[in-house]
């Protein structure tokens, strides 16, 4: 089917005026140009796409035309804005996480990333929840890596990889001495809380509410580096963090890992971006290659055991 531009601009403008004279003014048509033009789309289709009696109204089909427009029209800004990286040397992939993801999952890829796009400038910038899903949306960054926390509108949530949550604390923590432990033994216990609005904090809250147990929250702090290295290296209490942050942690000679048994201790860890038509070629290869990296990752484990 031969659609055009101007096809396409009348079933979308006559949808929100529902005045062939308004359509008219607007993309400067004559209303013969514009019946002639509904005629020929119609005959193309096989069916009505605007009802002829009372208030005109899209029919099931118009409605199916719109969306088929709305379509042509992303992919179409899509590529001009491929278009113009391919002239600007790539153009920019701006990327905000917690330091812990950035410093866990990312140098791999982004090695992958420039290898492919060699003139790529690469941003990274630590943030909160708040502060990640707060830039996607204002456009100040392409993706967000992010644990899903919600549904919000024009952003979209895809995890990548599964993680684990653990204890972290002290090398001679008494709860380091025992573990693996359940999360109840915890309880009499001071914790480093998360500071603002994070997913660590829910789960935390969460665990210990299932547990019955308030959690006892000697001081709180903006990050999970921060949080992991105060438990390890003082009196403050320990911390809940995910797994790869304390394994590396204690790879390094930083405190203890201390394995948590409950079943509910873990969390998808996703990338936050916009609608996926918005986002350029370099932006969409970043995604694909960290869902290789932890896809490929679950397959040896899983191999492994």
């Amino acid at each position: 089917m031969d659609f055009d531009a101007t096809d396409f601009s009348i079933v979308s403008s006559l949808e929100s005026d529902l005045s062939m004279s308004a359509t008219g003014v607007r993309l400067s048509l004559s209303t013969a140009a514009i019946s002639k033009r509904i005629k020929r789309m119609e005959q193309m289709i096989g069916a009505a796409i605007f009802y002829r009696q009372g208030e005109l109204k899209l029919t099931a089909a118009g409605i199916l035309l719109l969306e088929l427009g709305k379509s042509v029209s992303k992919a179409n800004a899509n590529f001009a804005r491929n278009l113009e990286l391919l002239k600007s040397d790539h153009g920019e992939l701006r990327i905000v996480a917690i330091a812990s993801l950035l410093i866990d999952d990312l140098p791999e890829v982004l090695d992958k990333v420039m290898k492919r796009y060699p003139n790529l400038k690469i941003s990274l910038c630590e943030g909160s929840a708040d502060t990640i899903i707060n830039a996607v949306r204002n456009n100040s960054a392409e993706v967000g890596l992010i644990g899903t926390v919600r549904s919000i509108d024009g952003l979209i949530f895809n995890p990548y990889k599964r993680e684990r949550l653990c204890l972290f604390g002290a090398l001679n923590h008494p709860l380091a001495e025992i573990e693996p432990v359940m999360f109840l033994q915890a309880r009499d216990y001071r914790f480093i809380g998360m500071a603002g609005s994070n997913l660590i904090s829910r789960v935390m809250d969460d665990l210990a509410k299932s547990n019955f147990f308030e959690i006892k929250k000697g001081i709180t702090v903006a990050s999970l580096e921060v949080a992991a290295h105060m438990a390890a290296q003082s009196k403050l209490g320990v911390c809940l963090t995910i797994e790869s942050v304390a394994a590396r942690l204690q790879r390094a000679g930083v405190g203890k890992m201390i394995r948590i048994l409950d079943e509910s201790a873990s969390m998808d860890i996703a990338t936050c971006t916009r609608e996926t038509a918005a986002l350029t070629e370099p932006t969409l290869y970043f995604i694909a290659m960290l869902r290789a990296k932890f896809s490929e990752r679950e397959r040896q484990l899983s191999f492994a055991f």
